[in-house]
């Protein structure tokens, strides 16, 4: 008797759903195998394929010297590429190219749109007309654009003459006013803006996407300052999804086109006005009623802020900005200097911040300066929070970390690859890389008890090398003030003995409470203290 036996189930068994979760755990190269192994693998490998659609600048290359080489012998293909970069002339066609390429295979099969969610394209200096026909295809479901120009980004085109004007090839602007339909699923965009009007393309950006959640613009000032000089206000519509808008360098320039658009984005929840050289300007005429820095401290939402110090003193002038929970502030150390002589607030009054990062321009400085002031700002700013900004910290009732970042950890723009968006960074302070102080607040019935924790680090350049991490890792520094005034080591050492806890226990909150043993200890320093001052 012969019997048969089922046969075993395989892959191709599956259903169709569990091959997409397969695929989904795949890099590209892997899923293009995947694909090849069998028809049913197909869509669930393209979903992975397509997904993210990516054109560099070295693609770019690659692609127009494969094409001018043709069947040059070896030694002349390696003079190619050199001819190319000299000659950019080629490589700004090869992109148009490129481009149509991958119009071409998303409308080979059906479904490969689809599955397309982000587009990241790195252009030559022209933007290819085609652009448009590739938006049109994908705008039901493209939800991430990335657009740079890395070439210009990087200030060749400040040595060398720009190519001439090219057939096929246009500006971003003039793209986004020619989409056929809008970029509906659009969420979130990234653009550097090259030899442009900057508020006729943010505003054609953001009427292109009206559901767009946010925003990044990075530019070179110097190239756009005198085209986008603004004659009127450019038409903005509401913004009620727009969360986040990123501005990588600020300029005078631009400040009618970015107000009208954050009066029209009440639900901002975090804005950064970035401004590394301190070229942005404003009057005292910028605190009043309509103004881009009132529209800010009325805006209900906000949560993460950056500005630069021409913004500062709106901080601490305007009655808002109470939601902020992070603030990072950009000084030189000139201002650094002067709110140390002057005792002028460096901690700002804001009710809900929780996190607040300093950072100095390594871009900006005045002529009255030491050197070693200049290397290591930091370490001023942390001597003078721990002196004078005690007593600031009654502003900031719920701030518990300040964050001094030296300059190697200041984020740069790295020309080989998109534009940057940089977050706000605040390490733990437990973190080896720390430097700033943790700030810590126990309630007491007869006053309250604050204890801020500092540390200052000297990066050796390339500490891998080196071998030389930073300073002690244990090299904290620990000061405390009770009802106005400083409390010493010796008396901070015994309140945390008779709270059970060690001065250096990782904790953090300006929640804590006083207990009665740790009351007494307080009240006898002070009766000590009375006892020993000069009547």
């Amino acid at each position: 008797m012969v019997y048969e036996l089922d046969r075993a189930p395989g892959l191709l068994d599956l259903p169709s759903e569990l091959l997409f979760r397969i695929a989904s755990f795949l890099d590209k190269r892997s899923a293009t195998n995947f694909a090849r192994t069998a028809r049913a693998f197909q869509k669930p490998s393209e979903s992975l394929i397509w997904k993210t659609l990516s054109l560099t600048r070295f693609q770019t290359v690659e692609n127009t010297a494969s094409l001018v080489a043709g069947n040059l012998n070896e030694r002349e293909r390696a003079s190619v590429i050199s001819h190319l970069r000299i000659s950019p002339k080629a490589w700004i066609n090869s992109s148009r190219t490129l481009i149509q390429d991958m119009i071409d295979n998303l409308r080979r099969v059906d479904w490969r749109r689809t599955y397309l969610r982000e587009l990241d394209l790195q252009l030559e200096v022209k933007v290819p007309l085609n652009l448009i026909d590739l938006l049109d295809d994908i705008s039901p479901v493209l939800e991430t654009l990335h657009v740079d120009l890395p070439t210009a980004r990087s200030g060749f085109y400040g040595m060398a003459p720009r190519p001439p004007h090219l057939p096929r090839f246009t500006s971003l602007l003039h793209v986004m006013r020619g989409l056929r339909r809008p970029l509906t699923a659009l969420k979130h965009v990234e653009l550097y803006i090259d030899n442009e009007n900057w508020a006729a393309l943010v505003s054609a950006m953001l009427q292109a996407a009206p559901n767009l959640e946010s925003l990044t613009i990075s530019t070179d000032m110097r190239l756009i300052r005198n085209i986008s000089a603004e004659d009127k206000v450019p038409i903005i519509l509401e913004l009620p999804r727009l969360r986040k808008i990123i501005i990588q360098e600020m300029d005078n320039s631009v400040i009618m086109a970015l107000t009208a658009i954050i009066a029209r984005a009440p639900n901002l929840e975090h804005v950064a006005l970035r401004d590394l050289n301190l070229s942005y300007q404003p009057a005292k005429a910028s605190l009043l009623d309509g103004s881009i820095l009132d529209h800010l401290s009325r805006l209900p939402l906000l949560k993460k802020l950056e500005i630069s110090s021409n913004c500062f003193y709106a901080l601490c002038e305007l009655d808002g900005f109470k939601s902020v929970e992070m603030l990072s502030v950009l000084l030189n150390v000139t201002e650094l200097k002067t709110k140390a002589y002057t005792n002028d607030y460096l901690i700002p009054p804001l009710p809900n911040l929780q996190k607040y990062q300093i950072q100095v321009s390594p871009y900006y400085t005045g002529t009255d300066y030491r050197w070693d002031e200049y290397l290591h700002p930091q370490l001023s700013t942390i001597q003078y929070l721990t002196t004078v900004g005690l007593a600031q910290l009654s502003s900031a009732p719920r701030l518990t970390i300040i964050y001094c970042p030296t300059y190697s950890n200041y984020p740069m723009p790295d020309f080989n690859r998109k534009c940057e968006v940089e977050q706000l960074y605040f390490p733990e302070a437990n973190d080896r890389l720390f430097q700033g102080i943790a700030v810590r607040r126990f309630a007491g019935e007869y006053g309250d008890l604050v204890h801020c924790r500092s540390r200052f680090r000297i990066d050796n350049g390339n500490p891998i090398k080196s071998g030389q991490l930073f300073l002690d890792e244990t090299a904290w520094e620990e000061h405390a003030i009770y009802n106005g005034r400083p409390v010493p080591i010796e008396t901070l050492a015994a309140v945390y003995a008779a709270e059970g806890l060690a001065i250096e226990s990782n904790i953090e909150g300006r929640s804590l409470q006083l207990g009665e043993e740790s009351t007494k200890v307080l009240q006898r320093w002070e009766m000590q203290r009375d006892e020993l001052s000069p009547e």
